[in-house]
């Protein structure tokens, strides 16, 4: 897996790789479409959208990976409805080590 976020003045940059494995065959999903077969082959999104002003990139093994994601998106949210203030990106951080 690999992970990569850059700091700018102005901006942050995160990207990562969409290859997932779940088993030695990967899955290929085949559409037939006026006559033509399409080929697609299944990617995964590391990259979870927490706020509108927060991202989470995440690596490891994929069931995992999606499971922590949805639970730190969830109760960051949930921590939001509850407080009623939005966590900031500092405090975020701090929740999700803790």
């Amino acid at each position: 897996d690999s992970v990569f976020g850059v700091q700018c003045k102005d901006c942050v940059l995160v990207a990562s790789d969409a290859f997932a494995i779940t088993s030695i065959f990967k899955l290929k999903v085949l559409v037939r479409f006026e006559s033509q077969i399409l080929l697609f082959a299944e990617n995964e999104d590391k990259i979870v959208e927490i706020d509108d002003d927060k991202l989470l990139a995440l690596a490891g093994e994929a069931p995992e990976r999606a499971q922590f994601g949805d639970f730190i998106q969830k109760n960051i949210h949930l921590t939001k409805y509850k407080t009623g203030n939005k966590l900031t990106v500092k405090e975020a951080a701090n929740w999700i080590r803790f």
